[in-house]
């Protein structure tokens, strides 16, 4: 059962199922083997045994045939009276003996191709040795003999010769059929003993197939039947009120999964009636509380009705406060909605301001744009003045080289001199001209860089006055904001006021109306009396069933 017990029901059924499949493959298969080695006796029997018995008789018949064909040819002697009466000639006799010779070595042929024991082997050759005996001395020699004549030297032959080689040639096939009759016997007993072999094997396998069986299902009703008992044990003892037994099955089957969930069942009932039991001990407990707590109810709600009346007084003191509250509260709204109004005009003057100190920032922005421009048109006219003072200096050059050229030329030379002169003059006036406007146009990029710097000092002072403004512009608007702030607070006073005042008048409603709940809580008070003993005597009886189980 231990290795049982690792097993499910399951798999114990199916177990025993596969197992006795087994068995029958098992004898299935030996069943098939059997028959298969009968058919193959049978088969030996009849190839082996049968059929060379009946090629021993055709050797037989074929030999004697021949002996009948030697005496025959002896009755065609002249002096024996009945050679007249021979309806063949003599002639025809040798053909027909030649063609059982040669049928006869085929059948010899066909029998050597079967499968021959050894004995069997040596007995074939002694038969081969004899049929050559009566064939080469026997036979062919009286038929030569009688071809010739010589009647009755073929007589000495057949009597000497071919007489005695026939009988020991019958000898020998008879040996030959016996041994196949002993063989065939062997055969038969090898095949009954392989019978009796596979009978016992298949007894013994259907014995040991039924034991095993028996066996597995003998342990699988028992599992069965032990878990069984076990869970009507541990049932009839929950019956009786014992929730402290326990179904104590170790196996790993169905019926264990089975035994679990009645112990779960067993410890949730264990639980639940605990926490009845403790639960009912509390609900004893709460209900004697309960009436101490009744008593001092009553107590209070006396108390209360004392002081709902001073409360009431407070409260009529209060409403008049409130009233004040809520006429002062409207005159602050007053005032608060003037200021509103003043900050409100504030906000528009300065809202222009911003406004026109925007536009002059944008012109100022404008005109620094156009004296930047201003300044980089005259830094691209002194680029140019540059290139004109290096190609009046390169004049200059030229002209003071053409000079000397004309002087060594002498006389040819003195009206391309005069020419040159000009050339050299020209270029001092556009070197002078050009420096004269190279200054003056340093002066005009000095202006424009201080023009640049007062915009941008300007435009700067225009941005903080803008700033400026609007953080005075966010300051009033905080303003605003604050102003309509503390006129919405006074409006939320006033009415918190009103309201204040509705509340107190219903507050005094409420308070009579307390008072005269106090007086029916205390009239409730006394029947809570009475209803908290009466639990308190469910509880004790509740108590008593409870204990009736075993916990």
């Amino acid at each position: 059962m231990g290795m049982m017990s690792r097993f499910s029901i399951r798999q114990r059924l199916l177990a025993s199922f596969v197992l006795s499949a087994i068995f029958m493959l098992a004898l299935a298969l030996i069943g098939i083997q059997g028959k298969r080695m009968s058919n193959e006796a049978l088969h030996t029997v009849n190839q082996d045994r049968l059929v060379p018995t009946g090629q021993i008789a055709q050797m037989f018949q074929l030999m004697t045939a021949n002996r009948v064909l030697a005496l025959t040819a002896l009755q065609y002697d002249p002096r024996n009276p009945l050679t007249s009466m021979q309806s063949e000639p003599l002639s025809a006799l040798l053909p027909e003996v030649q063609r059982n010779i040669a049928e006869l070595d085929g059948v010899i042929r066909e029998y050597l191709s079967t499968y021959l024991t050894d004995e069997e082997r040596r007995i074939v050759e002694r038969v081969t040795r004899e049929r050559e005996s009566f064939v080469r001395q026997g036979l062919l020699p009286v038929f030569d003999a009688v071809q010739q004549g010589q009647f009755e030297q073929a007589a000495r032959v057949y009597q000497d010769q071919l007489e005695p080689a026939y009988e020991r040639y019958r000898n020998e096939l008879n040996n030959l059929r016996q041994l196949q009759v002993d063989v065939a016997e062997e055969e038969y007993q090898k095949a009954q003993a392989d019978f009796e072999k596979s009978l016992w094997l298949v007894v013994s396998l259907l014995i040991l197939a039924l034991l095993c069986s028996a066996l597995i299902s003998l342990a699988v009703v028992s599992s069965i039947v032990r878990a069984a008992h076990s869970l009507e044990n541990a049932s009839q003892s929950m019956a009786d009120g014992d929730l402290l037994v326990e179904v104590d099955y170790q196996d790993r089957d169905e019926m264990a999964s089975i035994a679990q969930a009645f112990n779960r069942m067993r410890l949730r009932m264990h639980e639940m009636i605990s926490q009845v039991a403790s639960s009912t001990a509390q609900l004893a407990a709460a209900a004697e509380e309960t009436t101490a707590v009744t008593v001092q109810t009553s107590d209070g709600i006396r108390r209360q009705q004392s002081e709902t009346e001073q409360v009431a007084a407070a409260m009529n003191e209060m409403s008049a406060t409130v009233q004040d509250v809520a006429r002062n509260a409207a005159s602050a709204a007053e005032a608060a909605h003037a200021a509103d109004a003043d900050a409100a005009n504030g906000r528009k003057v300065l809202a222009r301001t911003v406004e026109v100190i925007n536009m002059l920032a944008r012109e100022v922005e404008n005109a620094t744009r156009v004296i930047r421009s201003l300044q980089e048109d005259s830094n691209n006219i002194g680029s140019v003045l540059d290139v004109i003072r290096a190609i009046a200096e390169q004049t200059n050059l030229l002209a003071l080289n053409a000079a000397i050229e004309a002087a060594r030329a002498g006389e040819a030379g003195r009206g391309f001199a005069v020419v040159a002169d000009e050339v050299r003059t020209l270029a001092s006036r556009t070197q002078q001209s050009t420096s004269e406007i190279q200054a003056m146009i340093e002066k005009l990029q000095g202006g424009a860089a201080n023009a640049v710097k007062v915009m941008e000092t300007g435009h700067r002072q225009a941005g903080e006055g803008v700033t400026q403004v609007a953080e005075a512009g966010a300051a009033l608007e905080s303003i605003l904001q604050a102003v309509t702030t503390i006129n919405d607070m006074n409006a939320q006073i006033a009415s918190a006021a009103e309201q204040q005042s509705a509340v107190a008048e219903e507050i005094n409603r409420n308070i009579v109306t307390v008072s005269e709940i106090a007086e029916q809580t205390s009239v409730g008070s006394q029947q809570t009396a009475a209803t908290s003993e009466e639990l308190a005597q469910l509880a004790a009886q509740l108590q008593s069933l409870v204990g009736q189980f075993r916990v």
